[in-house]
C-alpha cells in the first residue's frame, strides 16, 4: 500500500510562509486551544500589519497579547477584550482597530467563509451599536443584519483534545455526559430554546433594556455571548450592584451607555432589592434586611412602584 505523503513542516518554516499584512485566524477560548507556540513564532519573525480573528484577546502576557505588545496587529476581530488591559487601552487610545462581534455570530461568519457563502442574516445586534455600518434587509417581514463571511489567509490552531466549560476551565467527562461545541451552543440560544439567562449589567433602563458590554473611552470588554443571550432567552435576569462605586444608580430612566439589547430584562437582583420590570417601569418586590424603601428609592435613578402590602425581605 502506498504511504501517504508527509506534509508536516517545521514550525519556523510554516510561519515563514505567512506574509506581512495577512489575515490570521487563531483558535482558542481563553487559554484552552490557543496556539501559543505558533503565536510566539509569529512574534519572533516579526510578521506585521496583521488582521487577527479570534474569540478573545487572551489575558495580558499570554497569546494575542504578545502580538499586541510587539505592535504587529493592525485589526482585531473578536468577541471580547475585557480580560486584557493592554487591548482595552490600545482600543481606547485609537492604537488598535477592533471589530466586536457577538460570540455565536463570529462562529457563523467563520463557518460561512469556509462554506463559500457571502455571509449570514441575523437579528442579533439590531438596534445596538454593533449594527452600525451593516446592511439591513427585510426577509419575510423580519428585519435582519447581513453579517459578512470571514475568511483568512491562514488559520493557526492548537491540537487540544481537552474539554472546557463555559468559563474556560478544563473538565473531565463522566459516564452519561454529553457535550457539543460553542457554535452549536449559540445556535441553541439564538433559536429561543433557553428558558433563563442571568447576566451582569452596567446599566438597566426602566424600559427593560440592558447595557453590559461597553463604557466608551474607559472599558470595552466586548459583546461576548451576552447579546445573543439577552435577545433570545425567554427570561432575562440581571444581577448588578444597585449603585456604582461612586454611588450613582445603575437602574435609570434611560441608559447612557450603548445597549446590549432592548426590552429584554424581566427582573433585577441587586444588593439592596429585587425589582421587576413592568409596563410602567420598575416595581419593588423585595428589600434587603435592614433597609427601608426610601433608601432604595433614593438609590434608583427612575420611579419605583411600591407594593401595597407587606414588603418581603431577604
Amino acid at each position: 500500500m502506498t504511504a501517504l505523503p508527509d506534509k508536516s513542516v517545521a514550525m519556523e518554516d510554516a510561519v515563514a510562509a505567512i506574509p506581512d499584512g495577512a489575515t490570521v485566524m487563531l483558535g482558542g477560548f481563553g487559554v484552552p486551544g490557543t496556539p501559543f507556540a505558533l503565536i510566539r513564532e509569529l512574534v519572533r519573525q516579526g510578521k506585521r500589519d496583521l488582521t487577527v480573528i479570534k474569540n478573545d484577546a487572551n489575558e495580558q502576557g499570554l497569546g494575542v497579547d504578545h502580538l499586541l505588545a510587539a505592535g504587529l496587529v493592525r485589526k482585531l476581530i473578536t468577541t471580547h477584550t475585557g480580560l486584557n488591559p493592554r487591548a482595552v487601552a490600545m482600543l481606547n487610545a485609537g492604537d488598535l482597530e477592533v471589530e466586536f462581534c457577538a460570540q455565536g455570530i463570529l462562529a457563523e461568519r467563520v463557518r460561512a467563509g469556509g462554506a463559500g457563502l457571502g455571509g449570514v442574516l441575523t437579528d442579533i445586534g439590531i438596534e445596538t451599536e454593533l449594527a452600525k455600518g451593516k446592511q439591513v434587509v427585510e426577509v419575510d417581514g423580519r428585519t435582519a443584519l447581513l453579517e459578512r463571511a470571514l475568511r483568512a489567509d491562514v488559520a493557526l490552531i492548537h491540537a487540544d483534545r481537552n474539554l472546557i466549560d463555559a468559563d474556560g476551565a478544563y473538565i473531565s467527562p463522566v459516564p452519561g455526559s454529553a457535550y457539543f461545541d460553542s457554535a452549536a451552543s449559540f445556535a441553541l440560544v439564538r433559536s429561543g430554546r433557553l428558558d433563563l439567562t442571568m447576566l451582569g449589567a452596567f446599566e438597566v433602563p426602566q424600559s427593560g433594556g440592558l447595557a453590559n458590554w461597553k463604557i466608551p473611552g474607559k472599558f470595552s470588554p466586548g459583546a461576548g455571548g451576552a447579546i445573543e443571550l439577552a435577545q433570545k432567552a425567554r427570561r432575562v435576569v440581571v444581577l448588578p450592584p444597585h449603585t456604582d462605586r461612586k454611588g450613582a444608580p445603575k437602574l435609570l430612566a434611560t441608559c447612557s451607555l450603548p445597549l446590549t439589547a432592548r426590552g429584554c430584562v424581566a427582573r433585577v437582583f441587586t444588593d439592596m432589592a429585587v425589582i421587576d420590570v413592568i409596563d410602567t417601569g420598575f416595581a419593588l418586590r423585595e428589600i434587603a434586611e435592614g433597609l427601608e424603601p426610601e433608601l432604595v428609592i433614593a438609590a434608583t435613578g427612575a420611579p419605583l412602584t411600591l407594593p401595597t402590602g407587606t414588603l418581603p425581605r431577604f
